[in-house]
Protein backbone atom coordinates (compact mmCIF):
# COMPACT_ATOMS: atom_id res chain seq x y z
CA UNK A 1 0.00 0.00 0.00
CA UNK A 2 3.30 2.82 0.88
CA UNK A 3 3.83 2.13 -2.63
CA UNK A 4 1.31 3.85 -4.16
CA UNK A 5 0.60 6.97 -2.21
CA UNK A 6 1.73 10.07 -4.03
CA UNK A 7 -1.81 10.74 -5.46
CA UNK A 8 -3.34 8.95 -2.62
CA UNK A 9 -5.46 11.96 -1.79
CA UNK A 10 -6.72 12.51 -5.25
CA UNK A 11 -7.93 9.19 -6.21
CA UNK A 12 -9.27 8.33 -2.65
CA UNK A 13 -11.80 11.83 -2.91
CA UNK A 14 -12.50 11.17 -6.98
CA UNK A 15 -13.37 7.67 -5.87
CA UNK A 16 -16.23 8.96 -3.30
CA UNK A 17 -17.45 10.98 -5.70
CA UNK A 18 -17.88 8.37 -8.10
CA UNK A 19 -20.10 6.52 -5.32
CA UNK A 20 -21.95 9.52 -4.65
CA UNK A 21 -22.93 9.78 -7.83
CA UNK A 22 -23.81 6.67 -8.25
CA UNK A 23 -26.04 6.27 -5.61
CA UNK A 24 -27.85 9.50 -6.23
CA UNK A 25 -28.34 8.17 -9.84
CA UNK A 26 -29.90 5.19 -9.02
CA UNK A 27 -31.77 6.16 -5.57
CA UNK A 28 -33.47 8.56 -7.85
CA UNK A 29 -34.89 5.99 -9.96
CA UNK A 30 -36.15 3.31 -7.57
CA UNK A 31 -36.17 2.93 -3.28
CA UNK A 32 -32.65 2.51 -1.78
CA UNK A 33 -32.17 0.91 1.72
CA UNK A 34 -29.45 3.72 3.00
CA UNK A 35 -26.35 1.73 4.69
CA UNK A 36 -23.96 3.91 3.49
CA UNK A 37 -25.35 7.99 5.00
CA UNK A 38 -22.91 8.09 7.73
CA UNK A 39 -25.30 9.88 9.07
CA UNK A 40 -28.40 8.78 11.63
CA UNK A 41 -32.12 8.93 10.17
CA UNK A 42 -34.36 11.54 11.37
CA UNK A 43 -35.92 10.31 14.71
CA UNK A 44 -33.74 6.91 14.77
CA UNK A 45 -31.81 8.37 17.62
CA UNK A 46 -34.86 11.05 18.84
CA UNK A 47 -33.37 14.49 20.22
CA UNK A 48 -35.45 15.19 23.56
CA UNK A 49 -38.44 17.89 23.80
CA UNK A 50 -36.26 20.02 25.23
CA UNK A 51 -33.66 20.36 22.48
CA UNK A 52 -36.37 20.83 19.96
CA UNK A 53 -38.20 23.26 21.46
CA UNK A 54 -34.56 25.78 21.96
CA UNK A 55 -34.42 24.61 17.90
CA UNK A 56 -38.02 26.09 17.69
CA UNK A 57 -38.33 29.50 16.45
CA UNK A 58 -41.52 30.53 17.78
CA UNK A 59 -42.42 30.48 21.23
CA UNK A 60 -44.97 28.62 23.25
CA UNK A 61 -47.57 31.29 22.66
CA UNK A 62 -46.67 31.42 19.27
CA UNK A 63 -44.82 34.84 19.09
CA UNK A 64 -41.19 35.35 17.23
CA UNK A 65 -38.37 34.31 19.57
CA UNK A 66 -35.55 36.76 20.05
CA UNK A 67 -32.92 36.43 17.22
CA UNK A 68 -29.30 36.81 17.65
CA UNK A 69 -28.51 38.91 14.46
CA UNK A 70 -24.75 39.27 14.36
CA UNK A 71 -22.05 38.23 16.92
CA UNK A 72 -18.21 37.74 17.79
CA UNK A 73 -16.08 36.92 15.32
CA UNK A 74 -14.86 34.18 17.74
CA UNK A 75 -18.58 33.37 18.01
CA UNK A 76 -20.82 33.22 20.56
CA UNK A 77 -18.85 33.86 24.26
CA UNK A 78 -21.90 31.83 26.52
CA UNK A 79 -21.57 29.16 24.31
CA UNK A 80 -18.00 29.23 24.19
CA UNK A 81 -17.65 29.70 27.82
CA UNK A 82 -20.29 26.06 28.01
CA UNK A 83 -17.87 24.22 25.84
CA UNK A 84 -14.71 24.99 27.93
CA UNK A 85 -16.59 23.96 30.77
CA UNK A 86 -17.53 20.63 28.90
CA UNK A 87 -13.96 20.07 27.51
CA UNK A 88 -11.99 20.88 31.11
CA UNK A 89 -14.57 18.63 32.97
CA UNK A 90 -14.07 15.60 30.38
CA UNK A 91 -10.75 15.56 29.88
CA UNK A 92 -9.10 17.16 33.07
CA UNK A 93 -7.63 20.10 31.01
CA UNK A 94 -7.39 23.63 31.63
CA UNK A 95 -8.33 26.21 28.36
CA UNK A 96 -9.47 29.29 28.55
CA UNK A 97 -11.46 31.31 25.68
CA UNK A 98 -8.30 31.92 24.37
CA UNK A 99 -8.06 28.70 23.62
CA UNK A 100 -11.18 28.44 21.29
CA UNK A 101 -13.03 29.47 18.42
CA UNK A 102 -15.89 28.38 16.82
CA UNK A 103 -16.39 27.39 13.24
CA UNK A 104 -18.78 26.76 10.71
CA UNK A 105 -19.24 23.01 11.24
CA UNK A 106 -16.05 20.72 10.93
CA UNK A 107 -14.65 20.65 7.40
CA UNK A 108 -14.99 24.40 6.89
CA UNK A 109 -13.05 24.43 10.21
CA UNK A 110 -10.47 21.95 8.56
CA UNK A 111 -9.74 24.26 5.78
CA UNK A 112 -9.64 27.50 7.54
CA UNK A 113 -7.42 25.56 9.72
CA UNK A 114 -5.15 24.70 7.10
CA UNK A 115 -5.16 28.06 5.41
CA UNK A 116 -4.39 29.94 8.54
CA UNK A 117 -1.45 27.25 8.98
CA UNK A 118 0.65 27.55 5.61
CA UNK A 119 -0.76 30.39 4.45
CA UNK A 120 -0.57 33.07 7.12
CA UNK A 121 1.86 31.98 10.09
CA UNK A 122 5.26 32.03 8.84
CA UNK A 123 7.16 28.78 8.29
CA UNK A 124 9.93 26.90 5.83
CA UNK A 125 7.78 23.75 6.21
CA UNK A 126 5.44 22.97 3.53
CA UNK A 127 4.34 19.54 3.92
CA UNK A 128 1.31 18.08 5.45
CA UNK A 129 0.98 14.20 6.11
CA UNK A 130 -2.70 13.01 5.98
CA UNK A 131 -3.01 9.35 7.84
CA UNK A 132 -4.84 7.50 6.35
CA UNK A 133 -7.46 5.74 5.97
CA UNK A 134 -9.82 8.68 6.46
CA UNK A 135 -12.39 10.65 5.05
CA UNK A 136 -11.00 12.05 1.65
CA UNK A 137 -13.72 13.90 0.52
CA UNK A 138 -13.22 16.91 3.31
CA UNK A 139 -9.74 16.63 2.62
CA UNK A 140 -9.86 17.82 -0.57
CA UNK A 141 -8.90 21.53 -0.59
CA UNK A 142 -5.73 20.56 1.18
CA UNK A 143 -2.98 20.73 -1.94
CA UNK A 144 -4.09 24.54 -2.05
CA UNK A 145 -2.08 24.98 1.20
CA UNK A 146 0.60 22.99 1.34
CA UNK A 147 1.97 19.88 -0.78
CA UNK A 148 0.36 16.70 0.71
CA UNK A 149 1.70 13.44 1.62
CA UNK A 150 0.03 10.30 2.63
CA UNK A 151 0.39 7.51 5.14
CA UNK A 152 -1.12 4.13 5.24
CA UNK A 153 -1.30 2.55 8.62
CA UNK A 154 -1.86 -1.27 9.39
CA UNK A 155 -4.64 -3.38 10.02
CA UNK A 156 -2.61 -4.64 13.62
CA UNK A 157 -2.61 -1.31 14.55
CA UNK A 158 -6.44 -0.65 14.16
CA UNK A 159 -5.34 1.72 11.45
CA UNK A 160 -3.91 4.13 13.95
CA UNK A 161 -0.52 5.30 13.21
CA UNK A 162 2.19 5.00 15.66
CA UNK A 163 5.73 6.99 16.53
CA UNK A 164 7.19 3.77 15.06
CA UNK A 165 5.55 4.58 12.00
CA UNK A 166 6.18 7.77 12.07
CA UNK A 167 9.89 7.77 12.58
CA UNK A 168 10.28 5.65 9.30
CA UNK A 169 9.19 8.93 7.03
CA UNK A 170 11.02 11.84 6.04
CA UNK A 171 9.25 15.02 8.34
CA UNK A 172 11.90 17.21 8.00
CA UNK A 173 9.24 19.16 5.53
CA UNK A 174 6.04 18.36 7.21
CA UNK A 175 4.38 21.04 9.23
CA UNK A 176 1.18 19.72 9.76
CA UNK A 177 0.01 15.99 10.34
CA UNK A 178 -3.48 15.11 10.08
CA UNK A 179 -5.33 12.43 11.56
CA UNK A 180 -8.91 11.27 13.02
CA UNK A 181 -9.96 9.95 16.23
CA UNK A 182 -11.62 7.92 16.32
CA UNK A 183 -10.31 6.60 12.77
CA UNK A 184 -12.64 7.10 9.97
CA UNK A 185 -14.09 4.21 8.66
CA UNK A 186 -13.19 1.99 11.73
CA UNK A 187 -14.20 4.74 14.42
CA UNK A 188 -11.01 3.21 17.12
CA UNK A 189 -10.15 5.73 19.57
CA UNK A 190 -6.32 6.37 18.92
CA UNK A 191 -5.29 4.28 22.28
CA UNK A 192 -4.12 7.02 25.08
CA UNK A 193 -0.68 6.07 25.72
CA UNK A 194 -0.02 5.72 21.49
CA UNK A 195 -1.29 9.12 21.26
CA UNK A 196 0.54 10.78 24.28
CA UNK A 197 3.77 9.33 22.69
CA UNK A 198 3.19 11.26 19.35
CA UNK A 199 2.56 14.05 20.99
CA UNK A 200 5.62 14.22 22.45
CA UNK A 201 7.50 13.00 19.36
CA UNK A 202 5.55 15.75 17.75
CA UNK A 203 6.26 18.56 19.91
CA UNK A 204 9.90 18.12 19.87
CA UNK A 205 9.98 18.15 16.50
CA UNK A 206 7.59 21.58 16.02
CA UNK A 207 5.17 19.73 13.98
CA UNK A 208 1.01 20.25 14.35
CA UNK A 209 -0.70 17.63 14.91
CA UNK A 210 -4.61 18.25 14.00
CA UNK A 211 -7.24 15.88 14.78
CA UNK A 212 -10.73 15.52 13.65
CA UNK A 213 -13.01 14.65 16.28
CA UNK A 214 -16.54 14.48 13.88
CA UNK A 215 -16.81 10.73 14.81
CA UNK A 216 -16.78 10.87 18.69
CA UNK A 217 -19.81 10.44 19.29
CA UNK A 218 -22.31 6.89 20.14
CA UNK A 219 -19.96 5.25 22.14
CA UNK A 220 -19.92 1.90 22.99
CA UNK A 221 -17.47 1.30 25.42
CA UNK A 222 -15.55 3.26 27.57
CA UNK A 223 -15.92 7.06 27.35
CA UNK A 224 -13.05 8.42 25.60
CA UNK A 225 -11.17 10.75 27.66
CA UNK A 226 -7.68 12.28 26.36
CA UNK A 227 -4.33 12.22 28.50
CA UNK A 228 -2.87 15.73 29.92
CA UNK A 229 -0.59 15.94 26.83
CA UNK A 230 -3.41 16.71 24.64
CA UNK A 231 -3.47 20.60 25.94
CA UNK A 232 -0.44 21.11 24.00
CA UNK A 233 1.12 24.41 22.00
CA UNK A 234 1.03 22.05 18.97
CA UNK A 235 -2.14 20.43 19.38
CA UNK A 236 -5.17 21.84 16.91
CA UNK A 237 -8.78 19.89 17.63
CA UNK A 238 -11.62 19.78 15.26
CA UNK A 239 -15.04 19.34 16.81
CA UNK A 240 -18.52 19.73 15.61
CA UNK A 241 -22.07 19.12 16.65
CA UNK A 242 -23.56 17.53 13.36
CA UNK A 243 -23.17 13.66 14.53
CA UNK A 244 -22.75 13.76 17.94
CA UNK A 245 -25.49 16.02 18.66
CA UNK A 246 -27.56 15.54 15.29
CA UNK A 247 -27.25 19.06 14.32
CA UNK A 248 -25.09 18.73 11.17
CA UNK A 249 -27.56 21.33 9.13
CA UNK A 250 -27.11 24.04 11.34
CA UNK A 251 -23.33 23.91 10.60
CA UNK A 252 -21.52 24.45 13.89
CA UNK A 253 -18.13 23.47 15.19
CA UNK A 254 -15.17 25.12 17.07
CA UNK A 255 -11.31 25.00 17.01
CA UNK A 256 -9.24 24.27 20.45
CA UNK A 257 -5.62 25.13 19.93
CA UNK A 258 -2.57 26.92 21.52
CA UNK A 259 -3.80 30.71 22.12
CA UNK A 260 -1.48 31.77 19.80
CA UNK A 261 -2.84 29.92 17.07
CA UNK A 262 -6.25 31.11 18.13
CA UNK A 263 -5.15 34.87 18.40
CA UNK A 264 -7.57 37.70 18.59
CA UNK A 265 -9.82 39.95 15.92
CA UNK A 266 -6.97 41.52 15.30
CA UNK A 267 -4.84 38.64 14.59
CA UNK A 268 -4.57 34.74 14.16
CA UNK A 269 -7.56 32.50 13.33
CA UNK A 270 -10.02 34.31 15.01
CA UNK A 271 -9.10 37.33 12.81
CA UNK A 272 -9.07 35.17 9.65
CA UNK A 273 -12.88 33.52 10.12
CA UNK A 274 -13.85 37.41 10.90
CA UNK A 275 -12.76 38.11 7.26
CA UNK A 276 -14.46 34.88 5.69
CA UNK A 277 -17.60 35.23 6.90
CA UNK A 278 -18.20 38.17 10.04
CA UNK A 279 -18.81 35.69 12.48
CA UNK A 280 -19.69 32.05 12.95
CA UNK A 281 -23.33 30.79 12.94
CA UNK A 282 -25.41 31.90 15.84
CA UNK A 283 -28.41 29.53 15.00
CA UNK A 284 -28.64 26.30 17.34
CA UNK A 285 -26.35 27.82 19.77
CA UNK A 286 -29.29 27.97 22.36
CA UNK A 287 -29.73 23.94 21.64
CA UNK A 288 -25.91 23.21 21.37
CA UNK A 289 -25.66 25.14 24.96
CA UNK A 290 -28.37 23.30 26.80
CA UNK A 291 -27.07 19.67 25.30
CA UNK A 292 -23.32 20.52 26.76
CA UNK A 293 -24.31 21.92 30.32
CA UNK A 294 -26.61 18.44 30.51
CA UNK A 295 -23.42 16.57 29.36
CA UNK A 296 -20.99 18.67 31.56
CA UNK A 297 -23.45 17.43 34.91
CA UNK A 298 -23.22 13.80 33.47
CA UNK A 299 -19.81 13.53 32.79
CA UNK A 300 -18.96 15.17 36.24
CA UNK A 301 -21.20 12.16 37.96
CA UNK A 302 -19.30 9.78 36.61
CA UNK A 303 -22.31 9.92 33.06
CA UNK A 304 -24.36 6.75 35.30
CA UNK A 305 -27.54 8.46 36.45
CA UNK A 306 -29.24 10.02 34.10
CA UNK A 307 -31.51 12.85 35.51
CA UNK A 308 -32.76 15.16 32.91
CA UNK A 309 -34.08 14.53 29.52
CA UNK A 310 -31.16 14.63 27.21
CA UNK A 311 -29.32 12.53 29.61
CA UNK A 312 -32.23 10.25 29.12
CA UNK A 313 -32.70 10.66 25.99
CA UNK A 314 -29.08 10.48 25.28
CA UNK A 315 -28.51 6.75 27.51
CA UNK A 316 -30.92 5.17 24.94
CA UNK A 317 -30.18 6.28 22.14
CA UNK A 318 -26.79 5.06 22.96
CA UNK A 319 -27.73 1.68 24.25
CA UNK A 320 -30.45 0.95 20.93
CA UNK A 321 -26.68 2.03 18.85
CA UNK A 322 -25.19 -0.44 20.98
CA UNK A 323 -27.54 -2.97 20.05
CA UNK A 324 -27.68 -1.90 16.06
CA UNK A 325 -23.88 -2.30 15.72
CA UNK A 326 -24.13 -6.00 17.71
CA UNK A 327 -26.72 -6.79 15.03
CA UNK A 328 -24.59 -5.89 12.18
CA UNK A 329 -21.60 -7.82 13.80
CA UNK A 330 -22.98 -10.40 14.64
CA UNK A 331 -25.12 -10.94 11.01
CA UNK A 332 -22.06 -10.46 9.26
CA UNK A 333 -19.91 -12.61 11.07
CA UNK A 334 -22.35 -15.75 9.70
CA UNK A 335 -21.66 -15.66 6.18
CA UNK A 336 -18.37 -17.55 5.35
CA UNK A 337 -17.71 -14.56 2.81
CA UNK A 338 -17.12 -11.64 5.73
CA UNK A 339 -13.40 -12.26 6.72
CA UNK A 340 -12.96 -8.77 8.31
CA UNK A 341 -14.82 -6.96 10.75
CA UNK A 342 -13.37 -3.95 12.22
CA UNK A 343 -15.06 -3.66 15.51
CA UNK A 344 -16.18 0.21 16.43
CA UNK A 345 -15.38 2.37 19.86
CA UNK A 346 -18.10 4.65 18.63
CA UNK A 347 -20.07 6.34 16.13
CA UNK A 348 -22.95 4.20 13.75
CA UNK A 349 -20.72 2.39 10.99
CA UNK A 350 -19.14 -0.89 11.14
CA UNK A 351 -16.50 -1.55 8.36
CA UNK A 352 -15.95 -4.98 6.81
CA UNK A 353 -13.98 -6.71 4.30
CA UNK A 354 -15.46 -9.83 2.11
CA UNK A 355 -14.30 -12.06 -0.72
CA UNK A 356 -16.05 -13.36 -4.04
CA UNK A 357 -15.01 -15.55 -6.73
CA UNK A 358 -16.71 -12.91 -9.27
CA UNK A 359 -16.26 -9.58 -8.09
CA UNK A 360 -12.87 -8.16 -7.49
CA UNK A 361 -13.33 -4.36 -6.13
CA UNK A 362 -15.02 -2.93 -3.64
CA UNK A 363 -16.65 -0.51 -6.01
CA UNK A 364 -17.97 -2.96 -8.33
CA UNK A 365 -19.60 -4.82 -4.96
CA UNK A 366 -21.08 -1.61 -3.85
CA UNK A 367 -22.59 -1.32 -7.55
CA UNK A 368 -24.08 -5.13 -8.50
CA UNK A 369 -25.35 -4.78 -4.36
CA UNK A 370 -27.15 -0.86 -5.30
CA UNK A 371 -28.29 -2.23 -8.60
CA UNK A 372 -29.59 -6.15 -7.73
CA UNK A 373 -30.63 -5.73 -4.05
CA UNK A 374 -31.04 -1.58 -4.07
CA UNK A 375 -28.98 -1.60 -0.84
CA UNK A 376 -25.85 0.98 -0.73
CA UNK A 377 -22.97 0.63 1.00
CA UNK A 378 -19.89 3.04 0.89
CA UNK A 379 -16.65 1.57 -1.09
CA UNK A 380 -13.83 2.14 1.23
CA UNK A 381 -11.25 2.84 -1.47
CA UNK A 382 -12.87 6.20 -0.86
CA UNK A 383 -10.85 6.71 2.07
CA UNK A 384 -7.33 5.16 0.45
CA UNK A 385 -8.11 1.50 0.91
CA UNK A 386 -7.12 -0.01 -2.20
CA UNK A 387 -10.03 -1.33 -4.28
CA UNK A 388 -8.73 -4.46 -4.42
CA UNK A 389 -8.82 -5.02 -0.38
CA UNK A 390 -12.36 -5.19 -0.54
CA UNK A 391 -13.68 -2.65 2.26
CA UNK A 392 -17.07 -1.50 2.95
CA UNK A 393 -18.64 1.06 5.67
CA UNK A 394 -22.15 0.17 6.77
CA UNK A 395 -24.19 2.68 8.60
CA UNK A 396 -26.65 1.27 10.96
CA UNK A 397 -28.36 4.54 12.07
CA UNK A 398 -31.77 3.14 10.30
CA UNK A 399 -34.92 2.14 11.51
CA UNK A 400 -34.39 -1.49 12.66
CA UNK A 401 -36.60 -2.88 9.82
CA UNK A 402 -34.75 -1.17 7.48
CA UNK A 403 -31.84 -2.41 9.16
CA UNK A 404 -32.52 -6.16 8.87
CA UNK A 405 -33.84 -6.13 5.29
CA UNK A 406 -30.54 -4.48 4.36
CA UNK A 407 -28.34 -7.19 6.45
CA UNK A 408 -30.76 -9.79 4.37
CA UNK A 409 -30.02 -8.79 1.26
CA UNK A 410 -26.53 -8.56 1.65
CA UNK A 411 -25.73 -12.01 3.47
CA UNK A 412 -28.46 -12.86 0.19
CA UNK A 413 -25.51 -11.04 -2.01
CA UNK A 414 -22.50 -12.74 -0.66
CA UNK A 415 -23.73 -15.98 -1.30
CA UNK A 416 -24.91 -15.33 -5.09
CA UNK A 417 -21.21 -13.67 -5.87
CA UNK A 418 -19.76 -17.36 -4.69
Amino acid sequence: MQDNLKNLHTNSYHSFRKYLDEVYYVHAKTPVIPLSLGYPISKVFPLPNQVLEKLNPFEKNGTEKIRPGYGWEAGSQPLRETILKFENTRHSTHYTLENICMTAGGSYGINRVMEHLFCQMKSDKNEVLIVAPTFYRMLNRFEEYAIVKNYFTQRINLFQPTVRDLEKLDLSRTRAIFICNPTNPGYNYVHKKNLQDLIEFLNKKKIYLIIDEVGDNFFHSVYFRYPKHIQSKYVIRICSSSKAYQLAEYRLGYIIADSHFIGTKTNGFVKLIGDDMGNPPLAANDAWQYILESETEWISEGRINSRNEYQKATKTNEINARNKCNLVIESLQKSYYVTDIIIPDASFNVTFQWKSKRIFSDFEFFKQLLQSKHVSLVPCSGFGFDAKQNYMRLTFAVPDDVLQKGLLNILEFLDEIN
